[in-house]
C-alpha cells in the first residue's frame, strides 16, 4: 500500500475490481516473490498511477483479516512515497486517479481499512519502520544466513 501526498492532497485510485470496486483506496497491491517491500511498493505505485515515485519510508504494518464470501487474510505495509517529477497521472486498469485533499477522506466513499490506515499511519502517528532484508539457505538439513541488512 502506498500514499503520496503533495501540497496536502493524498493520490487516491478508486477501483472497478471486485471487491472494492467504488471505492477509493490507496494505491498498492501484491509484493512479488523476492521482491523488498520497498521496491514492491514503487512498482505497484507506478503501475497503478503512472506517476514515477521514490520510497520515502515505511509508516506502519497491518494484519488485515477479511471476512465474507470470501476469507482472505492480507499483510500490509504501509508505505509513503515521494513523487520524482517524473510520470504522468493516468487511470489504469485497476481505476481512476485523483488528489484529495487530505481533510475531506472522510467524505468521499473511501475504502474504511484504507481510511483507518491512512489516518493512523500517516496523519496521526507519522514515524518511519525500518526494514530488514534477511536471505536464508535452507539445504539438506543445513539452515544458514546469506544476509542480514539493517532498516531502510
Amino acid at each position: 500500500m502506498t500514499a503520496l501526498v503533495r501540497n496536502g492532497e493524498i493520490l487516491l485510485l478508486k477501483r472497478v475490481k471486485p471487491p472494492y470496486a467504488g471505492y477509493w483506496s490507496v494505491p498498492g497491491g501484491k509484493i512479488e516473490f523476492g521482491e523488498h517491500p520497498a521496491a514492491a511498493a514503487i512498482r505497484e505505485f507506478e503501475e497503478e498511477t503512472g506517476l514515477s515515485a521514490e520510497f520515502k519510508a515505511l509508516r506502519g504494518v497491518a494484519s488485515e483479516t477479511v471476512k465474507g464470501a470470501e476469507d482472505a487474510h492480507f499483510i500490509l505495509f504501509f508505505c509513503e512515497l515521494e513523487w520524482n517529477g517524473e510520470g504522468e497521472l493516468k487511470h489504469s486498469d485497476e481505476g481512476e486517479c485523483r488528489f484529495f485533499k487530505l481533510g475531506e477522506l472522510d467524505k468521499i466513499g473511501m475504502l474504511p481499512s484504507d481510511f483507518l490506515m491512512v489516518k493512523e499511519f500517516l496523519l496521526e502517528n507519522k514515524r518511519s519502520l525500518p526494514i530488514h532484508e534477511i536471505v536464508t539457505r535452507s539445504e539438506a538439513g543445513e539452515y544458514s544466513v546469506e544476509i542480514f541488512r539493517g532498516g531502510e
